[in-house]
């Protein structure tokens, strides 16, 4: 029982690393450098409707993933069925590629 119980902390942890704004920061930073803030936003917006499915569909595959050593699975399963994270890195996004394109027009 106690591996399955620290491997549901770990999730808990991790996803409370990823729903943290300065620990994502440096994953928008990487996006905006890379000037991929843009797409990374077309590609959440476009996804929207499907989020909350795609979301559960990971949680599910998660514990095959783990044995396969891809441990954030269940990390962004959890990420992406919550609709206020969803909009937390849209609005992150948002807000970084409206930075750059004020860099390009500068």
């Amino acid at each position: 029982m106690t591996p399955v119980s620290n491997q549901h902390s770990s999730y808990d942890a991790t996803l409370k690393q990823m729903s943290n704004p300065v620990a994502t920061q440096s994953i928008i930073e990487l996006l905006a450098r890379r000037r991929l803030a843009l797409p990374a936003l077309l590609f959440l917006t476009g996804l929207q409707p499907l989020h909350f499915a795609i979301g559960h569909l990971l949680l599910l595959v998660a514990p095959l993933t783990d044995l396969l050593g891809l441990k954030m699975t269940g990390t962004w399963g959890a990420q992406l069925s919550d609709p206020g994270a969803a909009a937390m890195w849209r609005q992150w996004l948002t807000q970084v590629a409206a930075e750059a394109e004020e860099q390009t027009r500068a």
